[in-house]
């Protein structure tokens, strides 16, 4: 019998360190993939790869997704409806969770997992509010730091008071684009830093320079 239509066997090593690095090809491809059309057949490959991947593999692959800036939405839920232990990473890093679970584990771990929910971009004005309550000056940092996480007016309020004896904590404040009517620049009109009238009459608000002492700075959102 001829053997020129046989195959050769691979084996269990060579089929894993194919499907690592296709899993690669994939993350990469979907990160930069520009369109929800560009996005099908990478998530068709990612089906194929998880369909034949150990668990092993798919924790791997699952660490290096949230290891990785920019990761479509439609890969992440594709996980998140994968193995047990593949969406329990997912949620465990603030992925797939409702408010009210996601509290419940945030009140059941510690700073280091209250640092990563603070750096997710998905985050509600009651769960900042539920972070800054519950976390230490790091996790306020992290927050403030965190432009995508919405702030409410009462989380504004606790941070700035926080920002009394935490300058790095001001500095990130003042950053911040959404909080850009809480700070002057430093090269603002004199009137607007001090509460004066503009050219058309009406008084303008209060504003601080960044470049004013952290104590100043501070006086002035104490009246502001």
């Amino acid at each position: 019998m001829s053997d020129a239509g046989i195959q050769p066997k691979i084996t269990l090593e060579a089929a894993i360190a194919d499907r690592i690095t296709r899993f690669a090809n994939v993350l990469s491809s979907a990160v930069f993939a520009q369109s929800t059309l560009d996005l099908l057949p990478v998530l068709k490959e990612a089906d194929e790869l998880l369909g034949k991947a150990c668990i092993l593999e798919r924790l791997v692959f699952t660490r290096n997704v949230l290891n990785t800036p920019g990761v479509p939405g439609a890969l992440i839920d594709r996980l998140l409806a994968d193995n047990y232990l593949v969406s329990r990473m997912l949620s465990l890093a603030g992925y797939g969770l409702d408010e009210n679970k996601t509290i419940q584990q945030l009140s059941t771990h510690g700073e280091s997992f209250w640092l990563k929910i603070a750096s997710l971009n998905t985050l509600s004005e009651r769960l900042t509010d539920y972070l800054i309550e519950i976390g230490g000056p790091e996790v306020a940092y992290r927050l403030a730091e965190n432009r995508q996480a919405p702030l409410s007016v009462s989380a504004i309020a606790t941070l700035f008071k926080k920002a009394q004896s935490d300058r790095r904590l001001l500095d990130a404040l003042a950053s911040r684009p959404d909080l850009n009517g809480h700070f002057a620049p430093a090269n603002a009109a004199p009137s607007l830093k001090s509460g004066g009238l503009s050219s058309n009459g009406t008084r303008q608000p209060r504003r601080m320079s960044r470049n004013l002492p952290l104590g100043k700075r501070l006086k002035v959102i104490s009246h502001n």
